[in-house]
């Protein structure tokens, strides 16, 4: 039996994969955190739901390639050709260009321009810089401050929460985006379709 889209339904047995990066207290990989509450609201009852919550370039991947049905944690202009829902996940904060201050002097996005500058392997803030020639990613926050530094880094690019907080008072940042609407995304295929209304209805 498929999944049945309807506001009342009986249990299906189908599975629902879900995807997203592991943001402790938002998105937990046993399926409890703010953003998840949402998605299961709208399915639990209906489809078994498989989340697979680790690294969110493990998470786009899947979602790209039609491996996992929903992505959360994006910007609404993020996937252009996908599906979003009527309401916003949250209001992310500021995304900060970070760096020591006794090393390199920032006051601008456009002072970017040429430093060696990393983010979070995943994210694509490509187009934000004036101009792009070249970026290092890594897979933990920790070992990104840590490029910082030991001046393999000159900027990093990341969100206040993320700072480790030794480091809070070490580091000066400016704004590179203001604050966005993060969303979940679903695919425009039929089956995203349904997902996607009654994601709306059970999440007025």
């Amino acid at each position: 039996m498929g999944l049945c889209f309807s506001p009342h339904v009986a249990a299906s047995n189908e599975t629902l994969t879900v995807a997203g990066a592991d943001w402790p207290g938002f998105v937990n990989p046993d399926g409890t955190g703010t953003y998840l509450e949402p998605i299961k609201n709208a399915f639990e009852e209906v489809a078994d739901i498989k989340w697979d919550i680790t690294q969110f370039e493990r998470a786009r991947r899947l979602f790209l390639s039609g491996r996992a049905d929903i992505l959360i944690g994006v910007y609404r202009n993020a996937y252009p050709d996908k599906l979003y829902p009527s309401k916003p996940l949250d209001v992310e904060n500021e995304l900060r260009a970070y760096f020591l201050p006794d090393r390199v002097s920032i006051k601008e996005v456009a002072d970017l321009d040429g430093k060696a500058i990393g983010w979070h392997r995943g994210y694509e803030f490509e187009s934000l810089l004036h101009i792009y020639s070249s970026h290092l990613d890594y897979d933990s926050n920790v070992r990104g401050f840590a490029l910082l530094m030991s001046g393999k880094l000159e900027v990093i690019l990341d969100y206040e929460h993320n700072v480790p907080a030794e480091l809070n008072k070490k580091v000066s940042s400016i704004i590179v985006l203001p604050k966005e609407t993060l969303w979940v995304v679903f695919h425009n295929t039929p089956k995203g379709q349904m997902l996607l209304r009654r994601y709306n209805e059970f999440n007025k």
